[in-house]
C-alpha cells in the first residue's frame, strides 16, 4: 500500500495539471473574443446610431404611456429612455 503522502502528492499535480490546462483554455477563448469585446469603428457607429433611435423611441412611448394615463408605466419607460440616451451620447462623443 503506498503512502498516504504519495496519494496527496499525485492528487496535487492531477489538481495543478487540471488548472494549467483551464488557465490556457481560458486565455484561448479571450484572445478569440477580442474581436468581438473591440468591434470595428463602423460597427461602433451604427450601433450607436441605433441605441439612439431606441432610446428616442423609448422616450416617445413613455409620452404615449403618460397621454394614455398609464403614469408608473410612463415613468418608467422615460427613465430607461433618458438614461439610455445620455449613455449612447456620451459613448458617442467618446468615439468621436
Amino acid at each position: 500500500m503506498k503512502p498516504l503522502s504519495e496519494y496527496t502528492r499525485s492528487a496535487l499535480e492531477l489538481s495543478e495539471k487540471t488548472t494549467e490546462k483551464l488557465r490556457r483554455s481560458t486565455h484561448a477563448a479571450l484572445a478569440k473574443t477580442e474581436k468581438i469585446r473591440r468591434p470595428s469603428a463602423g460597427v461602433d457607429k451604427k450601433g450607436t446610431a441605433a441605441g439612439g433611435l431606441v432610446s428616442i423611441g423609448l422616450i416617445l412611448g413613455g409620452g404615449v404611456w403618460l397621454f394614455l394615463g398609464k403614469t408608473l408605466w410612463a415613468l418608467g419607460t422615460i427613465a430607461v429612455g433618458v438614461i439610455s440616451f445620455l449613455s449612447n451620447r456620451s459613448h458617442h462623443k467618446r468615439i468621436k
